[in-house]
């Protein structure tokens, strides 16, 4: 193949060449261009088993591989390396080094399933395996929290069990299709499918129905809620969506192009909204139903580079290598420039007027990725979190702050299901209670005014008590 073209109109074309190497020799792709503009070369080195890909831009990455084809080493368009370590029978991944220099472990049982996975931080994710159906029976994460999972004699999965005991419970038909729910707190939920495995009922703890139905082509047809109000859909010869019509005989109205792509769309009150879109399918104009129109302009790998409003105002945005955005502009001039690190996290966010002066927020990150500090020009803020990723703690201090000077706290705590439970500050304490299902039922205020929650069937928010008085 040397070319081919999308039902935008968008032709791709490939040069291709015969290489030999030490594990194989065959045809390969050498360079790929697009109509709009681009381009990649492919520099191919089978005696080091590597390839690089550059573009028009300059910006090139590499692969390394082994003699299985297994993935030794990535170089990114910055000169980042990630690398990778495989054992040398079963082939599996034992280890990673990100970009960042953070070291990952993978432990596996005989059978190759993973048991284990070592994060940088020193953390363990833990699994065990059925022996006969190989699906997971327990997950432990870093914390310590354990889920449990039980299979029936077909190898489905029959109940799981979160950290709190809690147990919900599953039935199937002789399909393996799921046809009833049984909740920790005992309540049923139905289920019912047609035979091409579509749902077709869905029957809540409390006795409420919803139904669906489809076509001839198993699209979907209506939907038919517990108040029996029914929700229409209709199709185009091409199976796209091209009408919605609810209960109260509301229309909404969908034109797609020959690709699929929406290009029109009329909402119930009769109001119009098009786009007008380029070879690759990205909206480049878009028009109301007032006539006002918002423009978008991309280079030639896809990125927004500028977009106009409705009052011709435009914002303008640049990136770097790696395709982050690195800078935003507004129609004032005021400047947002981003900084990041190896594993693509935000590090720093500078603001900045059209008449000079900036404003620095640094954001420090853990080998993980977590947030863990953030530095304006008039406070410091740090954060705690446990070995879930749950936050714990937010500290925040003013840099003028006199010696020995309090900072502002925040704490919170969790059950090991990772609901919340607590929230204090210097004013007081916010406490939680949950259900069975995990539904908040009660916070109690630093005032001892207390908030319920009220749930019917299957954990359906129904209303809101503070105290005596109805709020929602």
């Amino acid at each position: 193949m040397t070319m081919h073209r999308e039902p935008g109109g968008e032709r791709y074309y490939y040069t291709w060449a015969w290489f030999e190497g030490p594990d194989d020799a065959a045809w390969r792709v050498t360079g790929h261009h697009t109509d709009s503009g681009e381009q990649y070369r492919l520099d191919w080195n089978l005696a080091e088993r590597s390839l690089c890909v550059t573009d028009s831009l300059g910006r090139t990455r590499c692969h390394w591989w082994d003699a299985q084809g297994l993935v030794t080493a990535y170089r990114d368009e910055a000169g980042q390396m990630t690398t990778f370590r495989w054992s040398d029978e079963e082939r599996l991944l034992l280890g990673m080094t990100d970009a960042q220099g953070g070291k990952w472990r993978y432990v596996y049982d005989r059978l190759g399933h993973l048991t284990e996975t070592h994060d940088p931080l020193g953390r363990v994710e833990q699994t065990q395996w059925h022996p006969v159906w190989h699906q997971p029976e327990t997950e432990v994460d870093a914390a310590g929290a354990a889920w449990r999972y039980e299979y029936d004699e077909r190898g489905n999965l029959q109940a799981v069990s979160d950290p709190l005991h809690q147990r919900t419970v599953y039935g199937y038909d002789r399909h393996g299709q799921v046809v009833r729910i049984t909740d920790a707190r005992g309540g049923d939920k139905y289920l019912q499918w047609n035979e091409d495995g579509q749902l077709m009922r869905h029957t809540d703890c409390s006795g409420s129905q919803t139904a669906w139905f489809y076509d001839e082509r198993t699209r979907l047809e209506r939907v038919t809620d517990a108040e029996s109000n029914s929700t229409r859909y209709s199709y185009d010869g091409n199976g796209h969506l091209t009408e919605v019509m609810f209960a109260d005989g509301r229309t909404e109205r969908y034109q797609p192009d020959a690709a699929g792509r929406l290009v029109k769309y009329t909402s119930p009150a009769g109001q119009i909204t098009r786009w007008q879109r380029d070879g690759q399918g990205r909206v480049r104009r878009q028009t109301d139903a007032t006539g006002r129109r918002t423009a978008y302009e991309y280079d030639a790998y896809g990125r927004l580079t500028t977009l106009t409003n409705e009052n011709g105002e435009s914002y303008r945005f640049r990136y770097d290598v790696l395709d982050r955005l690195t800078e935003q502009t507004d129609p004032g001039g005021s400047r947002r420039v981003y900084g990041y690190n190896a594993l693509n996290a935000v590090t720093a966010v500078i603001y900045g007027g059209e008449r000079g002066g900036e404003i620095r927020h640094g954001l420090e990150r853990d080998a993980a990725g977590r947030l863990t500090a953030k530095i304006t020009p008039e406070t410091r803020t740090k954060y705690r979190y446990d070995a879930a990723d749950r936050l714990l703690e937010i500290r925040r201090r003013q840099h003028d702050a006199a010696e020995g000077g309090e900072p502002e706290v925040i704490r919170f705590s969790y059950d090991s299901a990772g609901n919340l439970l607590s929230e204090e500050t210097a004013q007081g304490v916010l406490q939680h209670r949950y259900d069975v299902q995990g539904n908040r039922t009660e916070t109690q205020m630093p005032d001892g005014r207390t908030l319920r929650y009220l749930y019917y069937g299957s954990g359906h928010l129904q209303q809101i008590n503070l105290g005596r008085d109805v709020i929602s």
